[in-house]
C-alpha cells in the first residue's frame, strides 16, 4: 500500500538496508520491535496471502526433504487434475540427459537484493486479480519457497530470470521463459506444469499422449511421415487464404538462451552463424543483413525491417512486450542478423540469427505450392546448417534433450520447434463468434492472431484485426510428431474456413431478410 501511495522502497536506513531486506531477515525486524517505535499498540502488518486456489491442511516439517510428502498436505488445488500435476512432478526420478542434467543446485547463494525482488514479484502476481497466466496458476507459495534461492550452475540464472516477463506482462499465456537449458531442470516445479498444461500433456503415465518428445521425423527414411504429409492438400478451397509460413526454432549447444546471453556471446554466435551460412549451398541465393546496418534509416533499409523481429517501443503486441520484459531483446540490435532470399509474391526464405531463438528458419509459401516440396526444402536447409556447424566446431549442434526435444527460450516452442501459420482474409461483416471459434481452436489446438491464451475462452473477443486479416497458428509443439502437428493444423484451418463461409452465408440471408 505504501509503494502504491508513492513511498520509495529503495531508501536505506542507518544499517544501510532497504525495507525489503527485513522481509528476508525477519528476526531483525518483527512485530515486537515495530511496536517500540509506533504509537499504535496494534499496528497493521500486511502478510503475503495464499492464492485462492490453494489451501493447506495439517502441518509439515519445514526441513523435510521429501517434497511429495509436503504436497500430500495440500487440499484440493483447484481440481483433482491440478493435484495430479503437482504430485506427478515429484514422483519422477531425476535423469541425466543431453540437454538437462541432474545438477546439484546450491541454495542460499542468491544475493539478498534479488531475493527481495522475488518477494515483491510474488506479492504482485499473487494479488493481481487481472492476471490469468499459467504462471499465476502454478506459482503457489510452496513452489515459490522451494525455488526462490536456487540458481543454475552453468549461467547463474535465478527464478527471477524465469518469471520476470510474466510479472511485467500479467496476461501472457505462459508467463515464463527458460534463461538457460539448465533452467528446465532446476526450475521444473514451475516450468514443467506450465509445459504440460500448455501442450495438453497428461500427467498420468498410462494416458495416451507421450510425456516426452518423440524422435524427430525430419528424415528421408521416415516413409510414413512423408506419406502423411503428401496426403495433406494445401491448395485452399477458399480464395481468402493469402499465404502460409513454416517456422523452425533451434538453440545451439554451449550457449545460454536469450536473457542470459552476454553481448560477447551474441556477437560470437552471430559471427559463427555467418561463417556457417556462407559455406552453405543455398547462401548465394539470398543476402545476409545485419540489423545494426538495417536500422540506419534509408528507404531500402526500411523495407528490410520486415525480416526482423519488430522490437520497437510502441509495439502493442502482447507477445513482443513479454519477450522484451523477459530479457529476450537484451543488447538489441547487437548480434542480430537475417539471411533473406525473397521470391515472387508472398514467398521467401529467411534465417533469423539471435532473435526469438539462436536460430529460426522461416519459409513463406503460397497456397499453390506443394506442401511436401516446402517441407523438404526447409528440412534440407536446417540439416545443412547443422552439418556446417559441426564442421566449424564438433560440439556446436542443435540443443536437444531426450525428454523435452529441442530446447527453446520459450517453453511454448520446445519439442519440435515447429510453427505453422496461415493468413486468412476475412470481410468486415464476418465475425468468428465465441462458441464456434472456441470449439475449432480447442479441438485442433490452434491460436488466432497469437493473442488469445490457449487455456481461456475467447470471451467477447473479435478475432479480426484492423486489416481484416487473421493469423492462425498451431499452439502445440511438444509431445506430438511433426506430421501430427502439420495434419492437425491444416485440418483445423479447413474447419475455420468452413465456419467463415457459413457465417458469410448467414450474413447474406440476414441482409436479404432485412
Amino acid at each position: 500500500m505504501l509503494i502504491n501511495a508513492g513511498a520509495d522502497n529503495q531508501i536505506k536506513d542507518k544499517k544501510n538496508n532497504v525495507p525489503d531486506i527485513y522481509v528476508i531477515k525477519k528476526s531483525e525486524f518483527n512485530e515486537t520491535i515495530l511496536k517500540k517505535y509506533m504509537r499504535d499498540p496494534e499496528p497493521f502488518l500486511p502478510t503475503i496471502e495464499q492464492p485462492q486456489h490453494v489451501t493447506l491442511e495439517g502441518s509439515y516439517n519445514e526441513t523435510e526433504e521429501d517434497e511429495l510428502t509436503k504436497w500430500r498436505y495440500m487440499k484440493n488445488i483447484t481440481s483433482e487434475e491440478d493435484k495430479q500435476y503437482y504430485e506427478g512432478i515429484f514422483e519422477e526420478e531425476g535423469s541425466d540427459e543431453e540437454g538437462i542434467t541432474d545438477f546439484n543446485v546450491p541454495e542460499g547463494n542468491l544475493d539478498l537484493e534479488t531475493i527481495a525482488q522475488l518477494e515483491r514479484s510474488f506479492r504482485k502476481i499473487t494479488w493481481a486479480r487481472q492476471a490469468h497466466s499459467l504462471l499465476k496458476k502454478f506459482l503457489i507459495k510452496p513452489v515459490f519457497d522451494k525455488l526462490k534461492e536456487k540458481i543454475t550452475i552453468s549461467h547463474g540464472a535465478s527464478l527471477f530470470d524465469v518469471i520476470k516477463g510474466g510479472i511485467e506482462i500479467l496476461n501472457h499465456d505462459l508467463g515464463v521463459v527458460a534463461p538457460d537449458p539448465e533452467s528446465y531442470k532446476v526450475f521444473a516445479p514451475i516450468i514443467k506444469p506450465i509445459i504440460y498444461t500448455y501442450h495438453n500433456i497428461p500427467i498420468l503415465k498410462n494416458q495416451l499422449r507421450s510425456r516426452t518428445q518423440p524422435e524427430t521425423q525430419w528424415k528421408p527414411s521416415d516413409k510414413n511421415f512423408w506419406k502423411n504429409v503428401n496426403d495433406i492438400k494445401v491448395q485452399s478451397c477458399d480464395s481468402s487464404i493469402l499465404s502460409y509460413k513454416i517456422s523452425l526454432h533451434r538453440s545451439i549447444k554451449g550457449y545460454p538462451l536469450n536473457s542470459r546471453m552476454t553481448s560477447n556471446q551474441y556477437i560470437t554466435l552471430e559471427n559463427d552463424m555467418k561463417a556457417v551460412l556462407s559455406n552453405c549451398s543455398f547462401f548465394p541465393l539470398g543476402h545476409l543483413h545485419q540489423l545494426k546496418s538495417v536500422l540506419k534509416s534509408t528507404e531500402q533499409n526500411e523495407e528490410l525491417t520486415k525480416y526482423f523481429l519488430p522490437i520497437v517501443e510502441n509495439n502493442k503486441d502482447e507477445h513482443i512486450q513479454f519477450f522484451i520484459a523477459a530479457g529476450g531483446s537484451n543488447f538489441w540490435p547487437l548480434g542480430r542478423s537475417t539471411w533473406v532470399a525473397p521470391r515472387e509474391g508472398y514467398n521467401s526464405i529467411q534465417i533469423r540469427i539471435n532473435q526469438i531463438d539462436h536460430l529460426e528458419v522461416i519459409r513463406c509459401f503460397s497456397p499453390s505450392e506443394e506442401l511436401l516440396d516446402v517441407i523438404l526444402e526447409t528440412r534440407d536447409i536446417l540439416d545443412e546448417i547443422e552439418l556446417k556447424l559441426r564442421d566449424l566446431e564438433e560440439s556446436m549442434i542443435y540443443l536437444r534433450d531426450t525428454e523435452y526435444g529441442y530446447l527453446t527460450f520459450s517453453p511454448g516452442d520446445l519439442g519440435t520447434g515447429l510453427r505453422l501459420f496461415g493468413y486468412m482474409e476475412v470481410p468486415n461483416n464476418v465475425n468468428f463468434k465465441i462458441l464456434k471459434a472456441t470449439e475449432v481452436t480447442d479441438n485442433f489446438s490452434l491460436r488466432i492472431n497469437g493473442k488469445v491464451p490457449s487455456f481461456s475462452s475467447l470471451a467477447t473477443r473479435d478475432l479480426i484485426n484492423i486489416n481484416n486479416k487473421v493469423e492462425v497458428s498451431n499452439r502445440i509443439t511438444f509431445g506430438l510428431m511433426e506430421a501430427d502437428i502439420v495434419f492437425q493444423f491444416f485440418e483445423g484451418l479447413k474447419n475455420l474456413i468452413s465456419l467463415k463461409q457459413s457465417l458469410e452465408v448467414d450474413h447474406v440471408r440476414f441482409a436479404l431478410k432485412t
